[in-house]
């Protein structure tokens, strides 16, 4: 249905004549509805369970780290909303239950130690789909580990500092991409050792 929804968009806006062919524009359009379902879900579940301002910052923290550290990606546009979306709600419920949790200096301190290791080792996870040059990978690892730090000093200050409990979320997002990126880096390695064989 999304194919078919972004072939008709592509075939209404461009044609043989433009720079790209047809199918590049296609898998454009379907990246950009596919994060846009995704965006408008996750917003919702923020208003549902009264956690909008921390879906507004889950968004941006993860994307502007996800952007650089790379990780698990899904086979299907469905199967990438569906994840993503259940990890706000995941998200979403634990913020309620237990901030008292993410709130503890210890476990923040862990987390962000966790993910500054994971990415100055791994990233940018490799992908097929997104080759990059060692120039770019060394600029990827570099922005990863400097957007994890700028998110993870963003919410201490903003918590311990001035008392803004939503920034919280950015504890759980980080959880939430080293997941993504420990599930890939199984998933590349369970796919090297099939090949050596």
């Amino acid at each position: 249905m999304l194919h078919s929804l972004s072939l008709r968009i592509a075939n209404r806006f461009f044609d043989s004549s433009d720079k790209y062919p047809i199918d590049v524009y296609v898998y454009g359009i379907e990246l950009l509805v596919s994060s846009l379902i995704s965006t408008i879900l996750i917003l919702a579940v923020g208003l549902l369970t009264g956690t909008f301002a921390e879906s507004l910052i889950f968004l941006l923290s993860f994307s502007c780290i996800r952007v650089y550290t790379g990780g698990y990606h899904s086979m299907t546009y469905l199967r990438c909303t569906v994840i993503s979306v259940l990890s706000y709600v995941l998200i979403a419920f634990s913020l309620i239950f237990f901030s008292h949790v993410f709130s503890n200096i210890f476990l923040m301190t862990g987390v962000y130690v966790l993910t500054i290791a994971l990415a100055l080792i791994f990233a940018p996870i490799p992908h097929e789909n997104k080759e990059l040059t060692q120039a770019e990978r060394k600029k990827y690892k570099l922005l990863s580990l400097l957007m994890i730090t700028v998110f993870y000093s963003l919410s201490s200050v903003c918590y311990y500092i001035l008392s803004v409990e939503q920034t919280l979320v950015i504890l759980p997002t980080c959880l939430s991409i080293d997941i993504a990126m420990a599930v890939s880096i199984v998933k590349n390695y369970i796919n090297l050792r099939r090949k050596q064989k």
